[in-house]
């Protein structure tokens, strides 16, 4: 497990992107250890209104798609909600 000084980059992906997935998804742009892979919603407002914070994302329907691409981090089924 890395340590809290660590200079590793994480990539994330986001599934969700209405009020609170939009919060989650302008912190985690804003942090330079991570890097936001994918933005997932059904809505093509949200992903429209997602690109802002995240302009390097993929934006998709599938979620899916987001989990089968092994350069994601955990992938772990107990670390996920279910969709």
């Amino acid at each position: 497990m890395p340590t809290r000084h660590t200079k590793e980059q994480y990539r994330i992906g986001a599934i969700g992107a209405g009020s609170m997935g939009m919060a989650h998804i302008q912190h985690i742009a804003a942090c330079p250890r991570w890097e936001l892979c994918y933005v997932c919603d059904l809505s093509d407002e949200r992903l429209k209104i997602a690109h802002q914070p995240a302009p390097n994302a993929h934006f998709i329907k599938d979620f899916e798609r987001m989990l089968a691409d092994p350069s994601i981090g955990q992938r772990s089924a107990e670390l996920r909600l279910p969709v």
